[in-house]
């Protein structure tokens, strides 16, 4: 059973075979395993692996993550993403890019504990839910400092979480590091896009000073700026991320999400949250126009082309010499039969599940 205490689970990526008590502490909701911690696949385009079991899944969700094509070959799919329900209360999604030789471990546990903890959180918690949030990733940031298991040394993840809060009819967004939430909502013809989050780069002024005062460097090695310093061998793109052990410690780099509250409107329509494989490649609101080519109940269909044009245009731009790993979480926040979370029956928790090809992917309730 997919279940913690309240909260209902789709669970993406791959499914690691422990528990949300890989926190450390026995107050942390436990969640189902699905087969096995990290996807071995290292085929370029491939869906990442989930539980092989399949039937049909909520119609306004829809998902993709594909395997990059990278110089090295051994290189696996680090990206993973999550969704969890508490019916008629809220849903909370996350996408998580994962990096470094450890980065598809970091990212799938980052994805297991964070969710589990935000929901776990605000379940409990009424009040300040923005604290609680920011508590999470802290408390994330400590596991993986604390359990060498995870290799989070010169290894880490970004972390992008929305919580769509259905009784207060607001999004509470937190994230670190440059996978980029995005709001839809309805307009003449098609849908606009509004960006909900702002990567954390090394150059940005707030971010440059803090890395400096706590002994990090920024420089532009020729194609992007880096958080260095002699003999950290990390030299990282960002400036916030969960794990990255050395680079907080040494080099300023930071674990503490930006949070921000958003009042829904009745035009909004959807949610996308995808990793920086789709957004080096397509602006948010190309994505949008993308997206409103297909109705809601067509969710799944119109993550799978946000994920094929993402990976056609690395093709192009690097002549099939590179792509980064592609994550799409797509969800409607209403549809003609219902809304994001009153549509999650009581008594299921939904599985994803994927096959290779990903023409079946789907979700089993439980």
């Amino acid at each position: 059973r997919s279940r913690a205490g309240e909260v209902f689970v789709v669970m993406g990526g791959c499914v690691s075979q422990r528990s949300g008590k890989a926190c450390g502490e026995p107050t942390c909701p436990e969640l189902a395993s699905f087969g096995s911690e990290v996807d071995g696949s290292r085929h370029p385009n491939a869906e990442k692996k989930r539980s092989p079991s399949a039937m049909e899944a909520p119609a306004y969700l829809g998902f993709a993550c594909r395997c990059g094509l990278k110089m090295e070959l051994s290189a696996q799919n680090q990206d993973s993403w999550c969704a969890q329900f508490v019916p008629d209360k809220f849903a909370v999604l996350g996408v998580f890019d994962g990096h470094g030789y450890n980065g598809h471990v970091v990212s799938d546990m980052v994805k297991e504990a964070l969710l589990s903890d935000i929901a776990k959180r605000l379940v409990s918690h009424d009040s300040d839910r923005e604290e609680a949030v920011r508590r999470s990733y802290h408390k994330v940031q400590r596991t993986l400092r604390g359990n060498p298991r995870f290799g989070a040394s010169v290894s880490g993840t970004t972390a992008t979480v929305v919580v769509h809060d259905v009784q207060r009819q607001n999004l509470l967004v937190s994230h670190v590091g440059d996978s980029k939430a995005v709001l839809m909502s309805h307009k003449e013809s098609g849908l606009l896009a509004h960006e909900l989050t702002v990567d954390h780069r090394p150059e940005m002024l707030r971010e440059r000073l803090r890395i400096t005062r706590l002994g990090g460097d920024v420089v532009f090695d020729g194609r992007c700026h880096r958080v260095v310093r002699p003999g950290v061998p990390s030299a990282l793109n960002m400036s916030r991320s969960l794990g990255d052990v050395e680079a907080h410690q040494l080099c300023g780099v930071s674990s503490d999400p930006d949070i921000q509250v958003r009042a829904l409107q009745p035009q909004d329509a959807a949610l996308l949250l995808a990793s920086d494989g789709v957004w080096d490649v397509m602006s948010p609101q190309e994505a949008a126009d993308v997206v409103a080519r297909f109705p809601p109940d067509q969710a799944m269909n119109a993550a799978r082309a946000l994920a094929d044009i993402a990976m056609s245009r690395w093709v192009v731009l690097t002549d099939g010499e590179e792509a980064d790993d592609v994550t799409v979480l797509l969800a409607w926040l209403s549809s003609p039969s219902a809304g994001l979370v009153s549509g999650i029956s009581p008594t299921a928790s939904y599985i994803s599940t994927t096959s290779a090809n990903a023409s079946d992917a789907s979700a089993i309730p439980l």
